[in-house]
């Protein structure tokens, strides 16, 4: 090749091999460049890891579970009630992955004596796998912030408010003020769960990896639906739901309807004993005035001593928008025992009474937040029954 030619293609040579040389995030060598780290892990003394990202803040606890999510100032897990640990695995209880370890910059593992959860956080997400060596399948919970209004199928795009139940895996959870957490590789949602929705991972199986992905935003406002705007309450005769001998079950339907338009609807009601079958399956339309308040009643004839259910349900084009339930006990002091208990019923009683010894158990309570205020004082409840399985409960105190 002459000089003069070499002259001309040596400029295109380095200029070649500065683009191929340059991507961006990335050394020459491969290696990724601290600066294109969008997130930020860092170790708590208490134990787990609190990330800062440009899309989302998120905290693993020392537990090695996700225990928060927030988009803005909207945290939109809920790691404060009940058992809930934000999202987690779970089998049998809660499972807690107590080695919690950093592998990279933005990787952290949690690893309990069969299952593992590792994380990866990047600028817009959290892609999580989920590892399940038991010798039976594991299920994966989310646990929502009763700020959550709304939820949309990622897929279909149907929208419902929340709490709800459907066969969603792919899900939008949108609160009040617009922030959302999308969950995607699920298997369904359902609730309410003390107020809460609950997005739901069914099974994690044996053997298996299971890949699951937290994405979060801000956006408008959900718009209201039907099941915002339409509220059903159901209520049976007697104030403290006891019916006399010879008296009816009256369940009272109130249904208010906060939209601006009037809407045409059917009520349900469903009657049954908690020993006996079906009583009565009762419907009516409605008419349903804009910002009014319509109460309907049905009356059924109560014949055997029981506790009885009664579940309302209303309909509007042909959808489901809102349920309730009440229940009434009638000539309760009549009610007689129907099972027959098993001929070593006293005696497995008292060896487990034996075996549980004198000293009460370990116990924790923790005050309710979400229920403060009322007129009764909630606290969650955990102790550690046999065999060191945990038992959870409230602890309800008049105020």
């Amino acid at each position: 090749m002459s000089n003069n030619l070499l002259s001309r293609v040596r400029p295109l040579l380095a200029a070649l091999v500065l683009v191929l040389t340059w991507v961006p995030g990335r050394c020459a060598g491969g290696g990724v460049r601290p600066s294109a780290h969008l997130a930020s892990v860092e170790a708590q003394p208490g134990g787990g890891f609190l990330v800062e990202a440009p899309g989302y803040r998120a905290a693993v606890g020392a537990d090695g579970n996700l225990h928060s999510f927030q988009v803005g100032n909207t945290n939109l897990l809920d790691d404060r009630v009940a058992i809930s640990l934000g999202a987690f695995l779970f089998a049998e209880a809660p499972l807690r992955l107590e080695t919690v370890t950093q592998l990279s910059p933005t990787v952290v593992q949690a690893k309990g004596e069969k299952c593992r959860i590792q994380y990866q956080f990047l600028r817009g997400e959290i892609r999580l796998a989920l590892f399940n060596q038991r010798e039976k399948p594991v299920s994966y919970f989310a646990v929502l912030s009763p700020e959550i209004v709304a939820a949309a199928n990622l897929r279909t795009g149907e929208e419902a408010a929340a709490p709800g139940r459907a066969r969603w895996g792919d899900v939008r959870f949108t609160a009040g003020n617009g922030d959302y957490v999308e969950l995607l590789g699920g298997t369904r949602i359902w609730g309410p769960w003390l107020g809460r929705q609950v997005w739901e991972l069914s099974k994690v199986p044996p053997g298996a990896r299971v890949e699951v992905r937290v994405r979060g935003g801000s956006g408008d406002p959900p718009r209201p639906t039907l099941e915002h705007l339409i509220t059903l309450r159901a209520r049976v005769n007697a104030p403290d739901g006891l019916i006399s001998a010879g008296e009816p079950v009256e369940v009272k339907a109130v249904v208010e309807n906060r939209a601006d338009r009037e809407l045409s609807a059917t009520v349900s009601a469903q009657v049954s004993g908690c020993g006996s079958d079906l009583l009565q399956t009762a419907s009516r339309a409605l008419t349903l005035p804009p910002r009014q308040t319509t109460t309907t009643s049905f009356e059924v004839r109560a014949k055997a001593p029981d506790f009885y259910t009664a579940e309302v349900a209303l309909m509007v084009g042909g959808r489901q928008v809102a349920s309730a339930a009440a229940a009434a006990g009638y000539r309760v002091s009549e009610i007689r025992r129907r099972a027959r208990l098993p001929d070593d019923f006293g005696s497995f009683w008292d060896q487990l009474l034996a075996e549980a010894g004198e000293e009460p158990p370990p116990y924790r309570l923790t005050l309710d937040a979400a229920r403060a205020g009322g007129k009764v004082t909630t606290w969650v409840m955990e102790y550690e029954g046999l065999g060191g399985k945990p038992i959870h409960g409230w602890y309800l105190c008049p105020a």
